[in-house]
């Protein structure tokens, strides 16, 4: 690939080199020294795996010849397909129907309804909020960075920094809490009310400058804590 000048561009290369890279990692075919999850698949296997390989693949229960192998996946995704096909024709399979994509044809699965929430799940929320009251994510974010530090561990992505540490760990803790509350995770027991400032707002600037002890989780604690030393 050239420019109007007819020299080569190296970031379109550059980046094909590093997609064909990412696919052959998680394939496998390349892996990292040192690595742990995407390191030597060979490293993978028992340490006897050569001397004692009928016993391995007798307990994951797959054969040597890999033709059989093959043959097997063939058929079970064959029946697998055959059974689409009856339940497509009944009309019994759920809101999966073939579709078009991109002019190929495609298998459109309908994405599944909110599930009720399991009872004991309840359970344990009403009880957490009997026992020790309300305790706001924001405030158990920010309590715990200052015991652990752990907005330390995030690494930024460029070679040097010119952000102030503490604003930095205040944009982090303000981020953060708003993640939780697009996921829901601010509000565990059901019993919690939801907080009535915004992420960035004034309120939640103020409320993540302030020392941690100050904030209701110091109060809430302490209350769990005396709560704790006598049985339910």
């Amino acid at each position: 690939m050239a420019d109007e000048r007819g020299r080569i561009e190296r970031i379109p290369y550059e980046l094909c080199v590093l997609v064909a890279l990412r696919k052959a990692i998680r394939r496998r075919e390349i892996w990292v020294e040192g690595g742990k999850i995407w390191r030597n698949p060979e490293a993978d296997l028992p340490a006897d795996f050569d001397d004692n390989r009928d016993v391995h693949y007798e307990a994951l229960k797959k054969p040597r010849d890999p033709a059989a192998f093959i043959a097997d996946l063939q058929r079970r995704h064959t029946a697998a397909l055959d059974r689409l096909d009856k339940a497509m024709r009944k009309g019994t399979t759920g809101g999966v129907k073939i579709t078009r994509k991109k002019g190929e044809p495609w298998i459109s699965v309908p994405p599944l309804g909110k599930q009720e929430e399991p009872t004991g799940l309840k359970a344990l929320k009403t009880e957490i909020s009997r026992r020790w009251g309300v305790i706001d994510l924001l405030d158990v974010l920010k309590d715990v960075a200052h015991v652990t530090d752990y907005t330390s561990a995030f690494a930024s992505v460029v070679s040097r920094t010119v952000i102030d540490e503490a604003v930095l760990q205040r944009r982090l803790l303000l981020c953060l809490y708003g993640l939780g509350r697009t996921s829901g995770s601010s509000e565990w027991p059901t019993a919690w009310p939801r907080p009535r400032c915004r992420p960035g707002s004034a309120t939640m600037r103020r409320r993540c400058d302030e020392p941690a002890g100050c904030s209701s989780t110091g109060t809430t604690c302490a209350r769990r804590s005396a709560s704790s030393s006598t049985p339910p």
